[in-house]
């Protein structure tokens, strides 16, 4: 049982009988509880609303900033009256909607003041902190909540929306950036993208890229390009556009992959943000792994071809220096036999530079992209650690290219934290 089921559970021992027997929570209590508590941090009410707009069929979310607070509108929302009953409510939503925005708003709550506008609405809900009440607020086509927020915060709300939000199926925008599409999802590994490919599977719900048009299961595979950044291939769980879980399997290489499968209809915690070990889950992840096998394997990198033989180099390096020697030699009056000798060494110093960077990097990729490939999906064993969803990754960077791949061997390695039972 986890904190949050512990708190419930304290509450309704702590509560009193109805006249029909049974227990009524002291939902003041409850409310700012849950607020400060149901949440992995006081900013992901912003995901909790995402979710809301995705289950309510929006076609865009649009969040701005200013000096004090962060606003969030979105066309397709609850009437006002729902989201009165919403606020203090500490059971579950009637729809899978209202539970997303009751959460949202509990979130939002606990972070600071609010106000909450429906569309075409002359009236709003504003809670300061310690009161909720009606105001009036000037009518607009598009639901809006405006919430109390610092510059870190709002910082901090940003980058949880490019992490976690990319895969929802909406415009989704945070000023003039757009942080929606699947390609952010190599921002869990903080590697450049090499490819992305998509697969089909009947058993498994089907997520959807708007860009694109694209749907089915995902994956992004990329490349470390410092040989002490391998990365493992990495399982992201996603909720009604939301990734609410990351799971690390225990192929460690320097070409990996990070793999998007829908948490939909899976048995997640009081808090949303984190899905209970059952049979459903592995099944599923088990079936994703083997759908996306074929579509692993058709992913190749072009090699670019080879340079002319180091015989012909060296030939040809030897003949344009000794020209240049000779003629030299004429024209500055020295003998041409004592300039012979520097031929060869020109020619081996030409021979120094001589090499293929670009050329090296493909064929480092393709030899870990085979072991990866080679793995699929047997190899990928699961790891027993969890690791929820972090407050923040780090932005992609770019790496010199290693000079060699020779030797390497994929990595294999198990996380030691356990989730609690």
């Amino acid at each position: 049982m986890d904190d949050i089921e512990q708190m419930v559970e304290s509450e309704r021992q702590a509560g009193e009988l109805d006249s029909s027997g049974a227990f009524t929570l002291d939902r003041n209590k409850a409310f700012h509880k849950l607020s400060a508590h149901q949440l992995p941090s006081p900013q992901h009410w912003i995901l909790k609303l995402v979710q809301a707009a995705v289950t309510w069929n929006n076609e865009s979310v649009e969040v701005n900033r200013s000096s004090h607070e962060v606003s969030v509108q979105f066309a397709k929302a609850c009437s006002l009256e729902e989201a009165e009953q919403a606020f203090f409510r500490v059971e579950p939503a009637p729809t899978k909607a209202m539970d997303h925005f009751q959460r949202a708003l509990r979130g939002a709550a606990h972070s600071g003041g609010l106000t909450y506008a429906p569309p075409d609405s002359h009236e709003g809900l504003t809670w300061n902190g310690e009161r909720l009440e009606r105001t009036k607020v000037v009518p607009s086509t598009r639901a809006r909540l405006a919430v109390t927020a610092s510059r870190p915060q709002q910082e901090q709300i940003a980058e949880l929306l490019r992490n976690a939000a990319f895969a929802a199926p909406l415009r989704l925008m945070v000023g003039m950036e757009p942080v929606d599409g699947f390609s952010y999802a190599v921002r869990w590994t903080g590697c450049p993208s090499l490819r992305e490919v998509w697969a089909q599977s009947p058993q498994i719900p089907t997520l959807h890229c708007r860009e694109s048009g694209c749907q089915g299961l995902f994956a992004a595979i990329s490349w470390a390009q410092d040989m002490e950044n391998e990365t493992p291939v990495s399982v992201l769980w996603v909720l009604d556009g939301i990734v609410i879980e990351q799971e690390a399997l225990d192929f460690t290489d320097r070409v990996s992959a990070t793999v998007v499968v829908s948490a939909a209809g899976l048995t997640t915690d009081l808090s949303g943000f984190r899905l209970l070990l059952t049979a459903e889950r592995q099944t599923r992840l088990d079936l994703a792994l083997t759908a996306l096998r074929p579509a692993l394997l058709d992913v190749c990198l072009p090699v670019p071809p080879p340079l002319p033989p180091r015989s012909a180099l060296k030939s040809s390096a030897l003949l344009v220096s000794g020209g240049v020697l000779i003629a030299g030699s004429f024209l500055l009056g020295f003998p041409p036999l004592l300039l012979i000798g520097g031929f060869s060494g020109l020619g081996g110093l030409a021979m120094r530079f001589q090499g293929d960077p670009a050329r090296d990097t493909v064929l480092c990729q393709t030899e870990a992209l085979g072991r990866l490939q080679r793995a699929w999906p047997d190899g990928l064993r699961q790891s027993p650690g969890k690791s929820r969803l972090p407050e923040s990754l780090p932005e992609l960077t770019s790496r010199p290219p290693a000079s060699s791949c020779e030797g390497r061997s994929p990595k294999w390695r198990r996380s030691v934290s356990k989730q609690s039972e």
